[in-house]
């Protein structure tokens, strides 16, 4: 969301900003994006260490992608 919220503040002012600031708000807009993946690979891995080894019987349906991330 701090994402789209800092594009949505850049794109109007895109020709007026000065070089080092946009390289710095381009490197703070990359370091969000890696930011979230890892979060969201935290989050799918957590589920697959802690929640998915649960005792399932076979004939109910398991997330089988999951473990091959």
């Amino acid at each position: 969301i701090k994402f789209f919220q800092e594009i949505f503040h850049l794109l109007p002012n895109i020709f007026s900003v000065a070089e080092n600031d946009l390289i710095l708000l381009l490197l703070s807009l990359v370091d969000m994006t890696l930011v979230g993946g890892l979060l969201v690979m935290v989050m799918l891995s957590g589920y697959e260490n802690f929640i998915s080894k649960l005792d399932i019987d076979e004939d109910k349906e398991k997330l089988s992608w999951l473990g091959k991330m």
